[in-house]
């Protein structure tokens, strides 16, 4: 009887990481296998592209918006697939598909509008947000303090609560929002 050698961690991770182990990754979940190459194919040019624009920026001496250039090609990305599929990719890579309440801080909107730790925020002002990046932009549109709609999952049901447009004060991870 043989048995197969079992990956190290490392190897594993080296694995899911190549294209190949991407488009395996992509095509679980749910994208033909030609969308899953064209998908990895615009991740190499979209990291490419940011890359060339930090060596030009740096070349020029001209600052770089680290967290712009970064977020620049998820957002290019989002916009080429659409929500539903880019949502899909975020799964297929492990990545969250939401924003998630680690704390609500004192008297902020999130408090008064009745948010609580480990809720996930999934809609602001009726638009889809992946990302506390995507859930602070949504928060400098519009007018401040003008009332939002907010989708929330807790405990496995969708709820909406209404608060003021402006920071909502909730801390995910190590930041604040």
């Amino acid at each position: 009887e043989t048995s197969q050698p079992t990956m190290s961690r490392a190897e594993a991770r080296q694995r899911r990481n190549s294209p190949e182990g991407r488009i395996e990754a992509l095509i679980e979940a749910g994208f033909l296998p030609s969308q899953a190459e064209a998908i990895t194919r615009r991740e190499q040019e979209l990291q490419m592209e940011a890359l060339q624009a930090r060596f030009d920026a740096e070349k020029s001496g001209e600052p770089l918006d680290w967290m712009g250039n970064r977020n620049s090609a998820s957002d290019k990305l989002r916009e080429e697939l659409g929500d539903a599929d880019y949502e899909r990719y975020l799964e297929a890579n492990n990545r969250s598909t939401n924003v998630a309440v680690s704390s609500v801080i004192e008297s902020s909107p999130a408090q008064v509008a009745g948010l609580q730790p480990g809720d996930e925020i999934y809609r602001y002002d009726g638009q889809r947000v992946f990302s506390m990046t995507d859930l602070t932009r949504q928060t400098m549109l519009g007018e401040p303090g003008q009332n939002v709609a907010v989708d929330v999952m807790r405990n496995g049901n969708l709820i909406q609560v209404v608060m003021p447009r402006g920071p909502v004060g909730i801390t995910g991870g190590r930041r604040r929002y």
